[in-house]
């Protein structure tokens, strides 16, 4: 298997370049997955465009809130807003205006309502917001790694609140499986009860996975781990190799998660993830066989933090010759492949 591995794959970290240019060649050779981000939970930036700043700012009038609540120590309220969960934060925000700048002036809330739109209305819309508190909430949006592979991880599955790549919610690991209450309470021995305990929301109308099946009704779906935890099922029974003993619905794991960028609470930046150009340029020369082009798909659907990508761009030969040719990021590089150019495979939407 060694020998059909693409020579652009082989590490080489004798390749050097100035942290001058390492923004030149992120920007050169690398490129977002939009189509990872519709495949999952998606929201029009139009929908926001009403929100975006009464979401985080307070009005400008004098505050009649009651005495008592400014006489509480701020670190108290602090305290207090973080442990609310989103739900109550929300309903909290719209009591009063001496609340609302209490909750605005929060750093962990600015963060939210200003990079995390997209997840916030999720939570809001699929009502799982009751179940992540304000500190869960920025906690996730700190936390760079899939909860699983511990690779960048550009997603959020909203029923555990668990971060996750786009590889991992793909293969249908155990974590990130749902299914509908009626096949859960098929393969388990569940009462209505138990399943009233599990975490179940409704779907949200929309066009998910790479394969952009459409849902236009809404189906109450839950995780299957949680229901297997309920019954005492055996875990590893479920992750064992060969045909699955619970059929799986790849497409209720994508209606069940959302895009949710990095935020570096230090520097205070954020990152959305990027894909390498070269990976792609890779597959579309068609020079590759076998193995090695199954390992050139799973390369060119990694997604990197800016430091990742840096490292992996020391041994990708290919995203070098797209540096080389495009005059260290002076013009475009002239093989950049048209699906870097368009962000992914599935088409814009309004």
């Amino acid at each position: 298997m060694a020998s059909e591995m693409p020579q652009e794959y082989l590490f080489d970290d004798d390749y050097q370049f100035s942290e001058e240019q390492a923004d030149a060649i992120i920007r050169t050779t690398s490129y977002h997955r939009k189509d990872f981000d519709l495949a999952v939970i998606w929201f029009s930036e139009r929908e926001h465009q009403g929100i975006r700043t009464s979401i985080s700012t307070s009005f400008q009038r004098p505050s009649t809130s009651p005495a008592t609540i400014g006489r509480l120590p701020q670190e108290l309220l602090n305290n207090i807003f973080l442990s609310l969960d989103i739900h109550s934060l929300i309903k909290c925000r719209q009591v009063d205006l001496r609340l609302r700048q209490a909750i605005d002036s929060l750093p962990e809330y600015q963060a939210i309502s200003t990079h995390a739109l997209k997840a916030l209305c999720a939570l809001l819309r699929t009502r799982l917001a009751h179940n992540v508190s304000l500190f869960d909430f920025y906690q996730a949006l700190c936390t760079k790694n899939c909860s699983l592979c511990r690779r960048f991880a550009e997603l959020i599955f909203l029923p555990t609140w668990r971060r996750c790549c786009f590889i991992c919610l793909t293969l249908g690991s155990t974590e990130f499986q749902m299914h509908t209450v009626p096949a859960i309470q098929e393969q388990f021995p569940l009462d209505t009860e138990a399943i009233s305990k599990l975490t179940s929301f409704e779907t949200l109308p929309g066009t998910y996975s790479m394969k952009e099946y459409v849902q236009r009704n809404r189906i109450t779906i839950v995780p299957v781990e949680q229901a297997m935890r309920a019954s005492g099922g055996d875990k590893e029974a479920l992750l064992r190799p060969g045909p699955p003993w619970f059929p799986q619905n790849p497409k209720l794991a994508f209606m069940s998660s959302c895009a949710l960028p990095y935020y570096d609470r230090q520097n205070k930046t954020v990152e959305y993830g990027i894909s390498c150009a070269g990976c792609q340029l890779t597959i579309d020369k068609g020079t590759i066989r076998g193995m090695a082009l199954k390992f050139a798909y799973m390369a060119r659907d990694m997604v990197y933090a800016r430091d990742g990508f840096l490292e992996h761009f020391k041994g990708c030969g290919k995203a070098q010759q797209l540096w080389g040719s495009s005059k260290e990021g002076s013009i475009e590089p002239p093989e950049l492949p048209q699906i870097a150019k368009d962000g992914g495979y599935l088409k814009p939407r309004e």
